[in-house]
């Protein structure tokens, strides 16, 4: 009973001193702690290497076989599925998958991961997912992560690293390529292999590549856990008017019409206090 007291107090006192330092549940000086400005520049980092990797998938799956090829696109248009406007804008649904992939489970404070092993609160302890120790060790691996220093061919060489960052590396590697498009668009299990046997991430070109997006959103996730009101996510409904508050449309601002509807969400819109970051649509034409 003494110890809750105590923790109920040390909570008491950080949010008195914190709250004359932030605004909106943001800092002011972004070196320390997080920023919307901070959260968009990290958000531009996963579009960006996601359209990267899209292109190395694009041409990864031109490797193979028709009847392969056509095989692993039906299976991506059963998630994202959109009647495209042009041949050339089947980026956009590839794009849309892999993101719809790697943020699946993003508002949660472990992607619904199992937290064996993993150095995370147990979601009983809310009180410490609120704490400023929680927010500040978030942003503090967040600073230690940050792809514009940190390199991910070091993790894929299996370097000691965050135990919560590889575990989410391994998970989503698998969710975005079940077995049997791996099998065939790679021509073999090695890289599942390599994961599920010996707990390592496969040292080879396409999956650092993965990597380096999946990292990118892992980043995310651990500044949006260390705002003081907790960044999270939101998508738009299919057949929905374009909204400018809330959408950006990948495609050209001159295709934009007054019966330009959301086709798809290529990438998923974010809210933190009162400011919002606009997801990024694929628009269509209804008449």
């Amino acid at each position: 009973m003494e110890n809750e007291k105590l923790f109920d107090q040390i909570l008491h006192l950080e949010h008195q001193y914190f709250a004359r330092r932030s605004q909106d549940g943001s800092y002011f000086d972004e070196s320390k702690a997080a920023t919307p400005a901070l959260l968009m520049t990290a958000i531009d980092t996963v579009r960006n290497i996601g359209k990267k990797f899209t292109k190395e998938f694009m041409d990864q799956l031109k490797k193979c076989p028709e009847k392969v090829r056509l095989a692993i696109e039906d299976r991506i248009s059963k998630h994202v599925a959109v009647v495209l406007s042009r041949p050339t804008d089947k980026k956009f649904q590839y794009q849309a998958y892999m993101n719809h992939k790697l943020f699946i489970g993003f508002d949660n404070p472990t992607f619904f991961m199992s937290l064996d092993n993993i150095d995370e609160p147990p979601h009983e302890f809310s009180a410490v997912e609120k704490s400023e120790w929680y927010r500040q060790d978030n942003f503090q691996k967040f600073q230690k992560y940050d792809l514009r220093k940190f390199s991910v061919e070091t993790l894929v060489e299996n370097a000691e690293h965050d135990l919560f960052l590889q575990e989410f590396c391994f998970m989503k590697f698998q969710e975005t390529f079940d077995a049997l498009t791996e099998s065939q668009l790679l021509g073999h299990l090695q890289h599942r292999d390599c994961i599920l046997r010996e707990e390592k991430h496969p040292n080879t070109p396409f999956y650092t590549s993965f990597c380096k997006l999946a990292v990118s959103v892992w980043l995310v996730h651990r500044l949006a856990l260390a705002f003081k009101t907790r960044a999270t996510t939101f998508v738009v409904e299919k057949g929905l008017p374009f909204d400018h508050h809330k959408m950006q449309s990948v495609g050209p601002l001159d295709d934009i019409t007054s019966n330009s509807k959301v086709g798809l969400v290529v990438l998923p819109g974010f809210q933190v206090s009162q400011s919002i970051i606009a997801c990024e649509v694929y628009l269509v034409e209804h008449a």
